[in-house]
């Protein structure tokens, strides 16, 4: 509410901060930013909310900041009657900011009757800075690294690395920066090699000044099964994630996943799960959970989620890749053209070629050719094209290209790939495997 709107982002961060402190607390379900941020400044009732996120409870509020000045106002709803069950207003000058978060999840804590632990009511106390500037720098880096746009993700960097010269014992700008090296080479835009050693010294940092911040541990969890494919170690940084930060969607999903990939769909799906309960509106959990069911060969479940996915949001490609997929996997031919032309997949030319197109199957792989960038993501889809169209050597080649450029997620989830069945038992696709121990 403040009369500056550059200011979002401060109160955004607030939020987020809040939505941490109380995650931190193992006897509540805390719903993740990515779903709750769809309700900023939502016309919808706090029933209907409650509904849509499957909760009992509702905190809402408002910031303003002036100067070294704000103002946290916030209430807790119960959903069933839409009555407050409490509320507070404070009035205080910045540097009280954690105080007051501290104060607002042990309130909530108390009126919910909760239990909680003496360390984890330590860890609600704990003051992360000291110095306003960098918190100030390390939210609006949370507030970039959310869009996860390369432009986003550089500018997360940028103000990590501001917030951690005002005060380089900062552990959570580590955790973000680590967070934002992860994240640019999963998404084409950095290679591995460049983004991965700073990926991991900021995470190691982090811990190194707080050995207890399931984020970095996340990120390190990350970081071994992606690039280092050392996965005995990413899933004991995985499970030590959770261990710290039971209510951090993002390690549930991400070991999630790295289970399912393994070839351990059971375990994988009920990681998931516990994830999409978290955050049930990301499009990222529900797209992976919908790859861990065509994984699995469940693919009318799988079929089914992609279209939830894409009812929350119909602008992420990526569900509408996988849904393409899975309608491949099913012999709907008919759609999965439809749906993986929309999406740009080279999986199109083997439901072109199923149903006899063969030269427009042909013609799909010579307009990738044309268009292809140097980057794993244009390299793989190419070799998606290849293979559907007969060319085992050709996809195989590509595949080791993409390999040598560290390609993160198409590669390590090579084991269970459905539509590599036709390289199986191929030596040439066997030899590949065995550098991710399937």
């Amino acid at each position: 509410m403040s009369p500056d709107r550059e200011n979002e982002y401060f109160s955004d961060g607030i939020t987020e901060d809040i939505i941490a402190q109380l995650a931190k607390i193992r006897n509540l379900r805390v719903i993740s930013r990515t779903s709750i941020m769809r309700y900023k400044n939502t016309e919808k009732g706090i029933r209907e909310i409650g509904r849509e996120l499957n909760v009992t409870t509702i905190l809402e509020g408002s910031v303003r900041k002036s100067e070294d000045r704000v103002r946290i106002v916030c209430q807790l709803v119960g959903v069933d009657t839409d009555q407050h069950i409490w509320a507070e207003t404070y009035d205080r000058q910045l540097k009280d900011v954690f105080d007051i978060q501290s104060d607002i999840a042990q309130r909530i804590v108390n009126v919910l009757k909760t239990t909680i632990s003496p360390s984890d009511r330590e860890r609600l106390q704990k003051i992360p800075t000291s110095n306003m500037d960098a918190y100030s720098l390390y939210l609006l880096g949370r507030f970039h690294w959310n869009r996860r746009t390369k432009d986003g993700l550089e500018k997360a960097i940028q103000s990590f690395d501001q917030s951690i010269e005002l005060d380089p014992d900062y552990a959570l700008a580590y955790a973000g920066l680590a967070e934002s090296y992860v994240l640019l080479p999963w998404y084409g835009h950095w290679l591995p090699a460049d983004a991965v050693p700073l990926a991991r010294d900021a995470a190691l940092k982090a811990l190194d000044l707080d050995p207890y911040l399931g984020e970095a541990f996340t990120s390190l969890g990350a970081i071994k099964n992606w690039y280092d494919r050392d996965w005995p170690a990413a899933k004991v940084d995985f499970m030590r994630a959770i261990e710290l930060s039971p209510n951090h969607a993002t390690a549930h999903h991400w070991f999630g996943f790295f289970l399912t990939n393994r070839g351990h769909f059971k375990e994988g799906l009920v990681e998931l799960r516990v994830a999409l309960g978290l955050d049930p509106l990301s499009h990222i959990i529900y797209a992976n959970y919908a790859d861990a069911l065509y994984f699995d060969r469940q693919l009318d479940a799988a079929i089914n989620q992609y279209r939830r996915g894409i009812e929350i949001d119909p602008s992420f490609s990526y569900l509408h890749e996988g849904l393409g997929k899975a309608y491949l996997l099913a012999g709907m031919y008919e759609q999965a053209i439809e749906t993986l032309g929309r999406a740009g997949r080279g999986e199109i030319t083997m439901a072109l070629c199923a149903l006899g197109r063969d030269d427009d199957a042909r013609s799909r792989v010579r307009q990738l050719e044309q268009s292809a960038g140097g980057d794993w993501i244009n390299i793989t889809n190419r070799a998606m094209a290849y293979l559907g169209i007969g060319d085992k050597k050709g996809a195989i080649e590509l595949l080791k290209q993409a390999d040598k450029l560290g390609a993160p997620w198409f590669m390590e989830r090579i084991k269970v790939e459905p539509y590599f069945d036709s390289l199986r038992s191929d030596s040439r696709f066997q030899e590949l495997l065995g550098k991710y121990g399937a």
